[in-house]
């Protein structure tokens, strides 16, 4: 419906990292609604891909999770992550091995980053989403062009940009860094009979 396509764009643009992308996930909701399916599904892919980074720059550089070996991602912020920015990424594994991560879907499918999303939407990412890609942004696939389809990548952006807005406004992944900053037990503070 046209109130969850713009329930959709609403949620995206609290993002600053969304802020900066208006225009395309605008594009991508109206494309959907005036039933240009491939052309949604085509802008949608690139914004995914790129926020799936961030959001693994996020729990990295906030310590949530431990995700990148080699890669300072304080320097720039989440933010502004971006892995063009680096000849091979080397991330830590599920089990705190290093991998080189050559894909998104690797990224997703075995470093810490799946334990922040639902295990079906982790399994939708590894097993549809970016099987399609590259056949769909390469040109090799002519039938993908679907109300459902399109739909999917809609549904699925708004619940993945949900999942990070939950992680990124938790308060206990901030307690500590407040905590080292001014040197004091916030538990203390909060459990203190003392005014």
């Amino acid at each position: 419906t046209e109130e969850y396509l713009n329930a959709i764009v609403d949620e995206a643009l609290k993002l600053p990292f969304f802020q900066d992308r208006s225009d395309f996930i605008e594009e991508a909701a109206e494309n959907h609604k005036e039933g240009r399916y491939a052309s949604s599904i085509c802008v949608l892919f690139p914004q995914i891909e790129a926020f799936t980074w961030v959001y693994a720059a996020f729990l990295d550089e906030k310590g949530i999770e431990e995700i990148f070996v080699d890669i300072d991602v304080s320097e720039d912020g989440f933010w502004n992550f971006n892995p063009r920015d680096y000849d091979e990424i080397t991330a830590y594994n599920e089990n705190g091995n290093e991998m080189v991560v050559n894909s998104v879907k690797q990224l997703v499918s075995q470093t810490a980053l799946n334990q922040h999303l639902y295990s079906d939407v982790v399994e939708y990412f590894a097993n549809e989403l970016f099987e399609e890609r590259n056949p769909i942004l390469h040109g090799n696939s002519s039938d993908f062009n679907t109300e459902v389809n399109s739909a999917k990548k809609l549904i699925f952006f708004r619940n993945f940009v949900e999942e990070f807005s939950s992680d990124l406004t938790d308060p206990s992944h901030w307690m500590d860094e407040i905590e080292q900053d001014i040197d004091v037990d916030w538990k203390d503070i909060l459990t203190s009979d003392d005014e």
